[in-house]
């Protein structure tokens, strides 16, 4: 064998030694290595408990106003007239706000009945003859339950949806045209509209028991639909200054267009209302209407 052959076996035998012996640490390094590895923490900020000593930072603008109890956390007091008000997390700082608006002791307050100067165009005809547009000062006083009747008999006349209180542009234009208005929701526009129901209902019904002239009838049914049968009632009559009236005193469901059941629900109409002096009834050429008004 050659000297060059000898020399490939051995650097051959070297490279294989190496390589044992580097397997061999690696397997040394992997036994001694830890069976888990422990995610580490990363560098943050401290929980908020930690910061503020275990007390939630208060971001409300009410609490500018309020001072919290050291014997009673769950009550503020108002820093200008001093009542106490309840501040518990769970409830939120509503309450304070509403008390913050309306503390008459605050240097912002502002009374809403508060007489306000106000002056309206008139015309007015002078002394030769010609016409002139004068502005004559009058009071005003701000009053939210007229502003919200009006409001309630505007959705009765326009025919309006409950809803139309809480749309966008009729709440910015009631900030523009009277920021002291605070806009009411559906459910209290309702009820607004049936207290109003209930209040014209009484007035009604003290007319007809007063009432020095007779009454006059005019009913008719259809079906609308859903296959639902409607009935409706108008009273007319004139009020003692020869003024004519008229009144829609009945609009109900009904079972059908029988006149057996026409006539029941004109009887019982009547008799909720009073009414006992009747001068004519009205209706169309119905066969049905014959019965109903022999009923």
């Amino acid at each position: 064998m050659s000297d060059s052959d000898d020399m490939m076996v051995t650097n051959s035998n070297e490279t294989v030694g190496n390589q044992r012996s580097d397997d061999s640490d690696e397997a040394e390094i992997l036994e001694k290595a830890p069976k888990t590895w422990h995610k580490k923490k990363r560098a943050g900020k401290k929980p908020k408990a930690e910061n503020n000593g275990g007390k939630k930072k208060k971001t409300s603008d009410a609490w500018e106003h309020f001072q919290v109890l050291a014997n009673d956390v769950d009550h503020a007091i108002c820093i200008y007239c001093g009542t106490k008000i309840g501040c518990k997390r769970v409830n939120g700082t509503n309450g304070m706000k509403r008390h913050t608006e309306r503390c008459k002791k605050a240097p912002f307050y502002k009374d809403k009945t508060q007489t306000i100067l106000d002056f309206e165009s008139r015309t007015q005809i002078n002394t030769d003859g010609t016409v002139q547009t004068v502005s004559v000062p009058k009071l005003w006083r701000f009053n939210y339950d007229e502003i919200r009747k009006a409001i309630a008999k505007m959705l009765i006349v326009d025919e309006l949806p409950f809803a139309f209180v809480e749309r966008e542009g009729f709440r910015q234009f009631c900030e523009v045209a009277c920021p002291e208005f605070v806009t009411p929701s559906r459910a209290t526009i309702t009820r607004d509209c049936y207290g109003l129901f209930i209040e014209k209902r009484k007035e009604l019904m003290n007319v007809f028991n007063n009432l020095s002239s007779r009454v006059c009838l005019t009913t008719d049914t259809w079906t609308s639909g859903q296959n639902l049968s409607y009935m409706c009632l108008t009273a007319h009559f004139i009020d003692d200054n020869w003024k004519l009236h008229k009144r829609i005193i009945n609009f109900c469901p009904v079972a059908g267009h029988s006149g057996e059941l026409i006539g029941k629900s004109v009887e019982k109409c009547l008799l909720e209302w009073n009414v006992k002096r009747v001068l004519t009834v009205t209706v169309d050429n119905a066969s049905s209407n014959d019965l109903a008004i022999n009923t």
